[in-house]
C-alpha cells in the first residue's frame, strides 16, 4: 500500500520536472535521491507566485470594503468557525508574553478539577474568537476651522484630547491646532500617540516595534512562529490599521509559500487566514493538506466557501443552509474548473479515494472473519 507521503513525494518529483522543463528520461537519480530523502515535512510545493501587491490591495477601496462585508455574513463565519477546529493542546498550550504573568497553583479535587476544565473550555471560544477583518481606514483629517488671525502666536502645534467616558480611540474626540492657525482633525499617528498616552492599553507600545519592520519581520516568520506575529500585530495596532492588514498579509503568504498552511489551526488568526486565500483565489496548498490528513470535512468547508464567496449563488447567503459535510463532488468541482494546481490535487485525491477503498475492504474482511457479515 502507498501511504499518502508517498503521494507527496511523487508530487515533489512533478513539480520539480514542470520548472527544470526535463523530461523523466534526464532526471537524475541523485535528484530524485535529494527530493525524497530531504522531504522531510512530506508535503508538496505548490506555486508561490502571487497575483497582487500588497500596496495596490490596499488602495483599492472598493475591493477592501466588499472583503469587508463579505466576512461578516453568516454563512462565512459558520464556516469559518468549523474550519478552525478545536485541538485542547493548541488552545491551552503557553504562548509567549510581553508581560510575564507568575503561575497560580491550586489543590483541587476531582470535581473541583472536572468543573475547572469545563469553564475553561467555555472560555476556549473567547480565545478562538476571530479579529475582525476590516478595509483600512484613510488617514485624511478634515479641516474644522482656519483660523489664520492666530498665526505667528504660538510656535508649536497644540493637540487638544477629550477625556469624557465611553469613548472608543476610534471615535474619541482628537483636534490640533496648527501653527498656521489651521483646526484639523488628529492623523493617525497624532490619535494613536495621545490614546496611548492618555489611555494607555497593556502590552501596546508607543513606538513600532523593531520586529515588524525588516528584516526582523522576515527573519521572525522564518522561525515560523506565525501566532506570535500576528497576537502581536493585534496588541500593537488597530484592526484597520494598513501597517496591521500587510503584516497579516505578509504572514499569510510566508506560510503558504513555505507549505505551512496548517500553522495556525486551532488558534483564532486561521479563520482570517482560510478568508483570506480563498477570497484571493489561493487555497490550493490548503485544500491539498487538508485531503492529504483525511480531514475532506474541511476540505469540502473550503470549497463551500470559494463557492460561497466567489459563485454570489443566492442561497449560499442562508446560514441554516451550509451544512457539514463530505462532498468528494465538490472538491472535484473546485479541482475541475478552478484549480491552478490541478494534476498535482487530482493525483493526492485519486489517492485518497483509493486509500479509503482500501480501509472499506479491510473492515469488510475483519467483519466477515468474526462473523459479523456474510
Amino acid at each position: 500500500m502507498i501511504s499518502m507521503s508517498s503521494i507527496s513525494n511523487l508530487c515533489l518529483i512533478y513539480r520539480h520536472l514542470c520548472r527544470s522543463h526535463k523530461p523523466f528520461t534526464t532526471l537524475s537519480s541523485v535528484t530524485v535521491n535529494h527530493v525524497l530523502g530531504h522531504n522531510t515535512r512530506h508535503s508538496i510545493v505548490l506555486n508561490r507566485r502571487f497575483s497582487h501587491s500588497y500596496v495596490n490591495v490596499l488602495k483599492d477601496k472598493q475591493l477592501m470594503t466588499q472583503m469587508e462585508s463579505t466576512f461578516i455574513l453568516p454563512s462565512v463565519q459558520t464556516i469559518l468557525k468549523r474550519l478552525i477546529g478545536f485541538d485542547d493542546n493548541k488552545v491551552f498550550e503557553t504562548r509567549p508574553e510581553l508581560i510575564h504573568k507568575s503561575n497560580e497553583v491550586r489543590f483541587m479535587t476531582d470535581n473541583e478539577l472536572k468543573m475547572t476544565l469545563e469553564i475553561a473550555r467555555m472560555k476556549a471560544g473567547e480565545q478562538l474568537a476571530m479579529p475582525p477583518v476590516l478595509a483600512p481606514k484613510e488617514d485624511n483629517p478634515r479641516i474644522l476651522a482656519t483660523d489664520y488671525e492666530l498665526q505667528g502666536y504660538i510656535d508649536s502645534k497644540y493637540i487638544f484630547v477629550d477625556s469624557s467616558p465611553g469613548s472608543s480611540d476610534q471615535t474619541r474626540l482628537i483636534v490640533v491646532r496648527e501653527t498656521n492657525g489651521i483646526l484639523r482633525e488628529a492623523n493617525r499617528e497624532e490619535r494613536y500617540r495621545m490614546n496611548q498616552m492618555f489611555f494607555p492599553k497593556e502590552e501596546r507600545l508607543m513606538e513600532k516595534p523593531n520586529m515588524f519592520s525588516e528584516p526582523h519581520l522576515t527573519n521572525v516568520l522564518d522561525r515560523r512562529e506565525y501566532e506570535f506575529v500576528l497576537n502581536r500585530a493585534c496588541l500593537q495596532f488597530e484592526p484597520n490599521d494598513p501597517e496591521y492588514i500587510e503584516i497579516c498579509y505578509k504572514t499569510y503568504d510566508h506560510m503558504v509559500a513555505n507549505n505551512d498552511v496548517l500553522g495556525l489551526q486551532s488558534t483564532r488568526h486561521f479563520g482570517p487566514f482560510c478568508y483570506y486565500l480563498v477570497y484571493f483565489k489561493k487555497i490550493d496548498e490548503l485544500l491539498n493538506q487538508f485531503i492529504l490528513s483525511e480531514t475532506i470535512g474541511d476540505a469540502t468547508d473550503l470549497c463551500q466557501l470559494y463557492y460561497a464567496i466567489h459563485s454570489g449563488d443566492s442561497h449560499l447567503s442562508d446560514e441554516n443552509s451550509i451544512n457539514r459535510v463530505e462532498d468528494i463532488s465538490l472538491i472535484k468541482k473546485y479541482i475541475t474548473e478552478e484549480s491552478i494546481e490541478r494534476p498535482i490535487l487530482e493525483l493526492t485525491l485519486q489517492k485518497y479515494e483509493e486509500i479509503q477503498r482500501q480501509k472499506a475492504s479491510l473492515t469488510d474482511d475483519i467483519q466477515r472473519a468474526h462473523g459479523l457479515k456474510t
